[in-house]
């Protein structure tokens, strides 16, 4: 599906310009993605950058709120930065969401992000269609009560060796659901298999089909 990429007037943390990427379809859609990304895991790394192609293709008009890329996030302490993600978020999403009527929505976090899509199943309110696809996310309550609370409507995307994956947790969501989990054995934070870039390019293939497949559902 041809998209145009787009800029909208939107003021996040600090009043300041949240930066951002709006890729707008050229014909009508009801569907709308949010992309959030990690700390240092921008929207441009394969994960996010394929996803975000996929979300195009399936029709979708694709919001992608890079507050990873404000001059001085790196130097913001811990608490500035949760600040900084959620204003970000929030205002991003909520200027997207008044461009069309739209009916269904998914939101893509990565690490960081899925602490976005925690906050924002709090903070904004949608009639229709809602998935929520969370790679690598960060097992540690709240994120955790939201993945259990939003269940039904979520995919958890973790490899094994990624320092933020807990077996106990993982098994519990699994319990609970259908078909939602995909556990990577071998992969780290980045879904990468160490040094192996053949392997790691099948780990980002399988993962892109996966996804593919959980938004069909909708």
């Amino acid at each position: 599906m041809a998209s145009t990429m787009q800029r909208l007037p939107i003021t996040g943390y600090q009043g300041e310009p949240v930066p951002h990427k709006f890729f707008c379809q050229d014909h009508t859609t009801e569907h709308l993605a949010f992309i959030f990304p990690g700390q240092g895991y921008t929207t441009d790394h394969p994960l996010l950058y394929f996803s975000t192609m996929l979300l195009q293709h399936a029709g979708a008009d694709v919001l992608c709120v890079d507050y990873n890329k404000r001059a001085n996030f790196e130097t913001l302490a811990p608490d500035d930065v949760l600040r900084c993600i959620r204003e970000d978020a929030l205002a991003a999403s909520r200027a997207a969401l008044q461009q069309r009527a739209y009916k269904r929505l998914t939101l893509i976090g990565k690490s960081l992000g899925t602490i976005v899509m925690s906050q924002l199943f709090a903070d904004i309110t949608f009639e229709g269609t809602l998935q929520a696809i969370w790679l690598t996310p960060v097992l540690r309550d709240p994120i955790f009560r939201a993945l259990l609370h939003e269940k039904e409507r979520s995919l958890l995307v973790i490899g094994d060796k990624d320092h933020y994956y807990d077996a106990r947790l993982v098994q519990e969501f699994q319990a609970q659901t259908t078909d939602q989990v995909m556990l990577v054995p071998g992969a780290d934070h980045s879904l990468q298999l160490g040094n192996d870039a053949p392997g790691s390019l099948r780990v980002l293939a399988q993962v892109m089909e996966r996804m593919d497949q959980f938004l069909k559902r909708a």
